[in-house]
């Protein structure tokens, strides 16, 4: 019952979202269920978009929540309110042609009738803080704090900032906003800087929101209004325009004088005669400049003096019959005249001519009374060129202004858009409009006025006011401002304004931005992606002029701004141009479609064993699986094969390779193949290794030489590798290999081995030189003893020790083995042998020596 056939959606206009019936603000004395409820227009708007806040912030959901936005009715339930739920709450309703919201206050008490504190003016505790919202609302704000309290202190925040107002002449203004703050800050409301008192007119209230209404409103209200609190910390300010419009609607057109076209010369000097009517002008208007006469069939138009103003097309008009013919005034002063101009209020007014003669002086009248010249009204010449500038205009600068020369004079009128003395206000004749346009492409704003050749207009972005560029072009043609955006980009999108004096007006401009184009292999995947600005808005993918649906081939995904085409199996026949359509713009893409080969081939590779062998190749794309094959079997990664890719460089590597690894290896990629052959040779080992003799703590070496450099190689002691350490350290250079022992003992005796690759050397001993002693004893003491090795007679020296005498052989080689005697006297020893054999090892490290005791 309540919505007006005005109140429904219509897709044919531009319907603003309007809260009919205002939230109704909530007061608790405990938990319990809290409802709020608003009427919204326009009814059905499929674009509507209708969210709650708590204190500016999105209502979080909630089982506990209910919201409803059904034919223009909106509701928030809560089905238990708390002491945390305390604070404002707002309705916001937006669509594609505004917003609009509006908030009420919410306050419940806790079992103990406390509310909590960051939901209600800082600085003030339970029933307090309720009862001065309630005490001070007739001062417009809420009442100090006392000195007790011990809350911390913060200057003053204005978290709900007041809108802009623009409403009608006799209307009501509102704004509201919410401080907090502690010390409680005091607000204060401003009409264009004069404090604004609690009156008939400026009411003043406060339910956890400051409101501020100006009712019956008038037009030397328009201005700015602001906002101050303020307290022992500091201030916060915010100011916002009030536009008043007028409810008058006059709509004139500016007189247009059209530019001089040649024509006949006056064959009297000062009374040119015409059978025709000036265009635009009437009788009434020509105060004896034009004079008509008819005569039968003959009509007859006389300009009397004739000045450069009297210049334009004149037209006679019979029935539905017209002629034209063109008045160029030759020869006097004035040879450019004044055109007539309208600015907006406050900006700059600039009325120019141009003279015949450079040097001649002339003056500038207003009404036609000389000019009052002042830091504001200028006169300029430059050249044959005469200006008047008005820096400032104001409505007392609306009037006829003259330049006058001699007798010559020309004359125009200068209108301020928004001026008391305006009788014709410019007015918008057809607004802006929200543009969707195509990245890249241009984007053209334009607006008509009702009046011609209007200055001091504005077009504004995200509040800058935008200037002329290489990426802006302004211009004015008659009625019609334009403002063009060359080659577009995702960051143009925002709304743009048009501002003129009080005029103004907005549009949005969306940009769809294009697809990328792919290209994919055959049997691949391919997807198109777009983003749009605005959600759920339905759209259609084109290929070949023929509408796609999801199927097998292709799958079309749409996820509020995010529009996708998924093409399965991609082949040569899905190859092409593809076109998404939204609305009446559409925006393409190509895909391309190529087969995966080789660009760059392996090649063949040798090696000697050990290295490490590598095979690489170069493929048409990047990331692209691959295969690689030994002898025609698939290999996997492992610790002797490794597979590298690096974008479109693929490497096969073979660790520590043997003779075993020479082999045909191929790279399969795609539908391409390539093989290479690896070629280990062995290494050789030239100069073997040989047994070494050493005494104990000597430092030994083992070397030998190898065919290749850089091979990979190790030292065995009796089939164990050795580790490097200070006592014992491999080392090589170039084709040569050592081993060093330091401090050699009996424990280093052993085999030692080279190996690398296939090739090594071993049966090297060492080792160590050790003494052989042979003992006798005799039954007298200091008797002399001969020794004797296989019956022949030793030269070397004995030891004896009263009784016992010993043969000592030092260090033993391979010729000291045999049989030992030892004479003494008549008595001969029976025989003892030495045997040696080609290793001789040694005793336990307590024994240092080998002893023969021969029979006594």
């Amino acid at each position: 019952e309540w919505a007006g056939s005005g109140d429904l959606y219509d897709k044919e206009k531009q319907q603003k979202p309007v809260f009919k019936k205002k939230l109704t603000s909530v007061r608790m004395k405990r938990f319990g269920p809290a409802h709020f409820e608003c009427r919204l227009t326009p009814i059905g708007d499929p674009n509507m978009v209708v969210e709650w806040l708590h204190d500016g912030k999105p209502l979080a959901a909630a089982n506990r929540l209910r919201m409803v936005n059904e034919f223009g009715y909106c509701s928030l339930d809560y089905e238990v309110a708390y002491a945390r739920d305390s604070g404002v709450i707002t309705c916001r309703a937006s669509n594609k042609f505004g917003v609009d919201q509006n908030s009420a206050t919410l306050i419940v008490k806790d079992e103990k009738g406390l509310v909590e504190e960051s939901q209600l003016p800082e600085g003030r505790k339970g029933v307090q803080r309720i009862d001065e919202m309630e005490r001070q609302a007739h001062e417009g704000g809420p009442y100090g704090v006392t000195a007790e309290e011990e809350t911390e202190k913060m200057k003053p925040e204005i978290v709900l900032l007041p809108e802009p107002a623009r409403v009608l002449e006799g209307d009501t203004a509102r704004f509201r906003c919410r401080v907090t703050g502690y010390p409680a800050p005091k607000v204060n409301w401003y009409l264009n800087g004069q404090l604004i008192r609690k009156s008939k007119r400026y009411r003043l209230r406060y339910d956890g929101i400051y409101y501020l209404e100006i009712t019956e409103i008038k037009s030397y209200d328009s201005g700015e209004v602001k906002v101050i609190a303020d307290n022992n910390l500091g201030s916060a300010e915010h100011t916002v325009k009030l536009e008043i419009q007028q409810k008058e609607d006059f709509r004139t057109h500016l007189r247009h004088a059209a530019e001089p076209k040649p024509g006949d010369v006056p064959s009297e000097s000062g009374k040119v005669s015409f059978e025709v009517v000036k265009a635009e002008q009437t009788a009434e208007d020509s105060q004896l400049k034009e004079v008509m006469e008819t005569k039968n069939k003959r009509h007859t138009l006389t300009v009397i003096n004739a000045m450069k103003d009297e210049e334009g097309e004149y037209m006679f008009a019979a029935g539905e019959k017209t002629c034209r013919a063109s008045l160029t005034v030759t020869g006097g002063a004035i040879k450019k005249p004044l055109r007539d101009l309208v600015v907006a209020d406050s900006q700059t007014a600039v009325l120019e001519c141009q003279v015949a003669n450079p040097s001649a002086e002339g003056k500038w009248l207003k009404d036609g009374q000389l000019v009052d010249y002042s830091e504001n009204v200028l006169s300029e010449v430059d050249g044959a060129v005469r200006r008047l500038v008005i820096v400032i205009t104001k409505a007392t600068d609306v009037g006829e202004y003259t330049y006058q020369v001699a007798t010559s004079k020309t004359t125009a009128n200068l209108k301020v858009e928004g001026g008391t003395f305006t009788h014709t206000a410019v007015k918008i004749k057809k607004t802006l409009k929200n543009l969707n346009v195509v990245e890249t492409q241009e984007a053209v704003f334009s607006l008509e006025l009702t009046h011609e050749n209007v200055r001091g207009v504005q077009w504004i972005k995200n509040g800058i006011e935008i200037q002329p560029s290489d990426k802006f072009e302004i211009s004015m043609e008659g009625m019609v401002h334009t403002l063009k955006i060359k080659n577009c980009s995702t960051q143009d999108e925002s709304v743009y304004s048009f501002k003129l004096g009080k005029l103004s007006a907005n549009a949005r401009l969306n940009i769809l931005k294009k697809p990328k184009d792919v290209t994919s292999l055959l049997g691949a995947t391919a997807m198109f992606e777009v983003g749009i600005s605005e959600d759920s808005i339905p759209v259609k993918w084109m290929f070949k002029n023929t509408e796609l649906k999801s199927n097998e081939h292709y799958t079309i995904l749409s996820e509020k701004r995010t529009h996708k085409l998924i093409i399965q199996n991609v082949d040569n026949s899905k190859e092409g141009e593809y076109t998404l359509l939204v609305g009446h713009l559409q925006c393409s893409a190509h895909l391309t479609v190529e087969s995966l080969r080789v660009t760059r081939p392996m090649k063949n590779v040798e090696v000697p064993e050990t290295q490490v062998a590598t095979f690489e190749c170069e493929v048409s794309h990047f990331s692209v699986p691959s295969t690689w094959l030994k002898n025609g079997v698939e290999l996997e990664m492992s610790e002797k094969f490794r597979i590298v890719v690096q974008g479109r460089l693929h490497q096969l590597k073979i660790m520590n390779t043997s003779r075993d690894d020479s082999a045909e290896y191929t790279f399969v990629c795609g539908n391409d193949r390539v093989s290479a052959t690896l070629t280990v040779n062995p290494v050789l080992i030239s100069t073997m290794l040989e047994d070494l003799n050493a005494q104990e703590k000597d430092t030994v070496t083992f070397e030998v030489n190898v065919n290749y450099e850089g091979i990979t190689y190790k030292w065995l002691k009796n089939g164990v590798e050795i580790k490097s350490t200070d006592r014992c350290q491999a080392r090589c250079k170039q084709l040569t290999h050592t081993l060093s022992l330091r401090n050699v003992h009996f424990g280093d005796s052993a085999e030692y081995t080279f190996m690398a690759g296939s090739a090594t050397t071993t049966d090297l001993k060492i080792t160590e030189k050790k003494r052989a002693t042979f003992e006798c004893e005799v039954s007298e003491p200091n008797v002399q003893v001969m020794w004797m090795k296989d019956g022949q007679e030793l030269e070397m020296s004995e030891s004896s020790d009263n009784f016992v005498h010993r043969l000592v052989l030092p260090s033993v080689r391979m010729s000291d083995a045999g049989e030992y005697t030892a004479v003494a006297g008549s008595s001969i020893f029976p025989e003892s042998s030495l045997h040696m054999r080609e290793s001789i090892h040694a005793l336990p490290q307590t024994r240092q020596e080998w002893s023969h005791v021969l029979p006594r």
